[in-house]
């Protein structure tokens, strides 16, 4: 089967609702890919960044009560900065070439 896992259901529902997506998938098109000529890549990036915000909102009001701190700690904090950095300095330059 094409669709692995069952939370790519609704990436196939995203697929199977645009024609162009539709398409492609049925060229044998990854679904990963064929979801790409949807609207779901809009709604995946911004469900993500939401819920990332969450998540570090949560690991903010509950630095103060660590007992003790861990090294792979700050490098995994390391790497969240860097993919914000990498994501902000993208964001405009990738909106702006699709509108092109």
């Amino acid at each position: 089967t094409r669709l692995c896992e069952s939370r790519n259901l609704k990436l196939l529902n995203a697929v199977v609702m645009n024609k162009k997506a539709l398409s492609e998938f049925r060229k044998g098109v990854p679904l990963k890919e064929a979801v790409r000529f949807t609207e779901a890549p809009t709604e995946i990036f911004q469900h993500a960044i939401r819920r990332a915000k969450g998540e570090m909102q949560i690991a903010l009001s509950n630095i103060y009560l660590l007992q003790s701190y861990d090294q792979a700690d700050k490098e995994i904090l390391e790497e969240i900065e860097k993919l914000a950095v990498a994501i902000k300095a993208l964001y405009p330059a990738t909106i702006s070439e699709s509108q092109s």
